[in-house]
């Protein structure tokens, strides 16, 4: 035999599910995400994610939630704003309650409406603007200045000495200077403190017959090196010039 449900025990059931709707607050979540996604999303001060995020509520309708997008220094991109409002569910708990007014005990669902409000807007596009790339760092030539004055581009030389002759400045001294004969390093000079301008007279001996690249490289205490090219050819008396240099030397252009 079936026991008859009394007015107490309905009214027990009708406060268990008020009390669950009130401790589960039945907030509905809502949805952020930037576009591009790469910023920080922040709720109410709080980090939520980067790019995207399902933020929780506790369906208190009038509550809001302020968002905002971050770049990774900090600085705020965009903002918006959520606010928990009567959605249908509200309007479900609303329409039980109203029943109270002939089962009273149904009048329980018109204050559980107020915790179970839907978040307005659901789904938040912030739009940030694109990571900027970073700065190409340019590299800072800071070279010695370099004048060679002798011998000068195209020279023909008889003997196998040739001096050579110029000065090198820096304004953080001049650490070393360099010869080279075809790539070949032959002597290097290195004073005995720096200077900031440096002269130089070196006699140097080029040998064999031909064309010859004489190359100088100046270093500084600081900074990038500096080089200086000179062709030269080497004549040796009793036998035919040797054939001009198949590239064009600097200033001995024909004219056009």
């Amino acid at each position: 035999m079936e026991r008859t449900a009394t007015p107490k025990d309905v009214m027990r059931k009708l406060l268990c599910a008020v009390l669950c709707v009130a401790i589960a607050g039945c907030g509905m979540p809502f949805y952020v995400a930037t576009e591009p996604g790469h910023a920080d999303l922040y709720v109410d001060g709080k980090y939520v994610g980067t790019g995207a995020a399902r933020v929780s509520t506790n369906g208190i309708v009038f509550n809001s939630y302020h968002i905002e997008a971050r770049d990774q220094a900090g600085n705020v991109l965009n903002t918006a704003e959520v606010d928990v409002s009567f959605g249908a569910r509200s309007a479900i708990c609303a329409g039980i309650g109203l029943v109270g007014i002939v089962v009273w005990p149904l009048l329980a669902f018109i204050p559980a409406s107020f915790f179970v409000g839907d978040p307005s807007p659901e789904h938040i596009y912030l739009h940030v603007p694109s990571p900027q790339p970073p700065p190409v760092e340019r590299e800072t030539i800071d070279r010695p200045v370099l004048e060679i004055t002798a011998p000068v581009q195209g020279d023909q030389l008889t003997a196998p000495e040739v001096r050579v002759k110029g000065r090198a400045r820096h304004w953080s001294g001049i650490a070393s200077l360099s010869f080279e004969l075809d790539g070949r390093a032959i002597r290097q000079l290195a004073p005995p403190q720096s200077e900031a301008e440096l002269r130089f007279d070196e006699p140097l001996t080029v040998d064999a017959s031909g064309n010859h690249t004489l190359t100088v490289i100046a270093k500084g205490v600081r900074g990038a090196e500096a080089r200086e090219e000179v062709r030269l050819t080497r004549v040796v008396p009793g036998t035919p010039p040797p054939a001009p240099p198949s590239e064009k030397v600097p200033g001995l252009e024909e004219p056009k």
